[in-house]
């Protein structure tokens, strides 16, 4: 009898021990989570630019999704390469984003158009004079993948962004990206 009360007393530590984890085991600590970075108000054009490349570079999608047009229209053509102009939705931006984010190799996203001064203001289109346009000259985007131990490297393509305003019901305006083309050589 008081052996099989032992067992019981060695049996039920055992089964406590099982259920919270190893007894001799160190503590287990929830995974360290980066927040995403907190966007200012896109009152003007460069800012709503300087949040996209904080959403991209954080890869945060929904930060990205809040940053684009719900119509918003982009296009990558490569002048060297015959293939045909690819072409992107406010929704297809966010998938690239949280793909980067997802995967694992994954180890840095860097996005630089270089200093502010250097992004050119242009005319917009016709019927669009409420719109703004900015022009990168020198746009470098690296994104380092670990497994392979490669880094995909685009520099030095023009991108033009077009902005078109919001205006709260408080009167406030603020800025989303509509239009994006990136050329390049």
């Amino acid at each position: 009898m008081v052996i099989q009360v032992r067992n019981a007393a060695i049996l039920s530590i055992l089964a406590i021990g099982v259920l919270s984890g190893c007894l001799f085991s160190p503590e287990k600590k929830a995974p360290i989570s980066t927040p995403p970075p907190e966007y200012p108000a896109p009152r003007n054009v460069n800012q709503a630019l300087l949040n996209m490349i904080a959403a991209y570079e954080a890869r945060d999608s929904v930060g990205t999704e809040a940053i684009y047009d719900v119509n918003y229209q982009g296009s990558s053509v490569d002048l060297a390469d015959p293939r045909p102009t690819i072409t992107l939705s406010q929704i297809d931006e966010r998938h690239h984003v949280a793909v980067l984010k997802l995967d694992p190799n994954i180890v840095s996203v860097t996005l630089n158009f270089g200093p502010q001064s250097s992004w050119i203001p242009i005319p917009p289109n016709v019927g669009e004079e409420d719109w703004k346009v900015l022009q990168i000259n020198s746009a470098n985007i690296e994104i380092r993948d670990a497994n392979t131990g490669t880094t995909f490297q685009s520099q030095n393509n023009k991108m033009v962004y077009t902005f078109i305003p919001h205006v709260s019901t408080s009167g406030d305006t603020t800025w989303a990206i509509r239009r994006w083309e990136e050329i390049r050589t």
